[in-house]
């Protein structure tokens, strides 16, 4: 039993060492935090204000990744936090830099799609939502899969 549990052990500790850790995901009070970014994946976060048609901010930090390949990675804001793909397309980008300094307001709230193509990657993405009062967001759709 104990060779069978060293080798699951070593086995395991290979796949880690080529393929990464598995895909993360942290939800925090105000946005979320993805990170060990694998291919082939798909990330659906949207949100609400808790008090409807209040202002909110959508704003990057700490975006790392290893690529600046669109095929690799892209990340697509859309103005409404209701309905995934509703086609209020804002923004696609796929540039660390330009991720990061990206700001938006809307009182509708957002959807976030991030995909990640078929190349190994790595890194992290991180997304604040903010409203003026004390009320908060509402959480309306948090997905991630294969594709």
């Amino acid at each position: 039993m104990a060779i069978f549990t060293l080798l699951l052990l070593f086995v395991l500790s290979l796949i880690y060492c080529v393929y990464g850790a598995p895909i993360s995901f942290l939800s925090n009070a105000d946005g979320f935090t993805l990170s060990n970014l694998e291919p082939r994946k798909y990330f659906s976060y949207g949100v609400t204000p808790k008090v409807l048609g209040q202002n909110m901010t959508l704003t990057f930090y700490d975006v790392k990744t290893s690529t600046h390949d669109c095929d690799d990675l892209s990340v697509e804001i859309q103005n409404n936090g209701y309905f995934k793909n509703d086609y209020n397309r804002v923004a696609i980008m796929c540039f660390p830099e330009s991720i990061e300094t990206y700001t938006l307001s809307s009182t509708r709230g957002f959807h976030v799609v991030i995909r990640t193509g078929k190349d190994p990657l790595t890194g992290q993405i991180s997304a604040r939502f903010t409203v003026p009062s004390a009320s908060g967001i509402h959480v309306t759709n948090q997905l991630l899969y294969s594709i």
